[in-house]
């Protein structure tokens, strides 16, 4: 249960980009709708502590998704090399690293 919930079609839906263990605490959240940016009203609340110093954030975009519809959340950090991007939709579900 949780991760296998079915989702239908042409209803409201919500999708979580989940960042974490990152410092430092600052940090660019991207949504993307089938290769198009999504303006999020709040792309994220704020970045919270972990307790070994780093810190997390939750992403969350209101969607009622159509087929062939893809998502993908990105992420800019200092620390990464290059934007890590995660796909949710036609074959592609989010996955965590």
């Amino acid at each position: 249960k949780g991760k296998d919930q079915i989702l239908k079609i042409r209803e409201a839906n919500t999708l979580i980009c989940f960042v974490s263990h990152f410092f430092p605490p600052s940090i660019k959240i991207k949504w993307t709708k089938n290769n198009i940016k999504v303006e999020v009203e709040d792309p994220f609340i704020k970045c919270l502590s972990n307790s070994d110093g780093t810190s997390y954030v939750f992403s969350d975009l209101n969607f009622v998704p159509e087929d062939g519809d893809i998502y993908s959340c990105t992420v800019e950090h200092e620390a990464l090399k290059e934007p890590l991007t995660r796909f949710w939709g036609e074959n592609k579900s989010f996955t965590s690293c």
